[in-house]
């Protein structure tokens, strides 16, 4: 039983992954729950490895890995929103209160911006077709 568990859970993260990298460019569709959370997952542990080898002395290691996860971390985080039939634009806004709360070190406004997007992206998605298509 928990063997499947295990292989379903690893099958759905794969297809999640590979996914995300296929809408690279895809802002307008949906993503569900699952492949968000499994997008989320694959990233923060793809960077266990990045720390260690800049920890062995090779610097730039993270920003390579920035950089090639910044599109695609994007786009799954604005199809979402869509997913909850929310505009993408709202995540902007999101990064914009981050970014204000970095330069005035507002400790609450982060908590609260992150509190907020942590919500959203565990909210359940519509069902049926919504403004920006049809359920995945």
């Amino acid at each position: 039983m928990v063997i499947k568990l295990i292989i379903i859970f690893i099958d759905g993260l794969i297809n999640s992954v590979i996914n995300c990298f296929n809408k690279y460019f895809d802002f307008k569709t949906r993503s569900s729950r699952q492949e968000f959370w499994h997008w989320q997952f694959f990233r923060l542990f793809s960077l266990l490895p990045i720390i260690g080898i800049e920890s062995l002395g090779f610097k730039g290691a993270s920003i390579f890995f920035a950089v090639i996860f910044l599109i695609p971390d994007i786009s799954v985080q604005v199809r979402r929103f869509h997913d909850c039939n929310i505009t993408g634009w709202l995540y902007l806004i999101i990064i914009f209160l981050i970014a204000v709360s970095f330069f005035y070190q507002s400790l609450f406004l982060f908590c609260f911006t992150l509190f907020i997007l942590l919500y959203l992206n565990c909210l359940k998605g519509s069902d049926g077709a919504n403004n920006y298509g049809e359920k995945i």
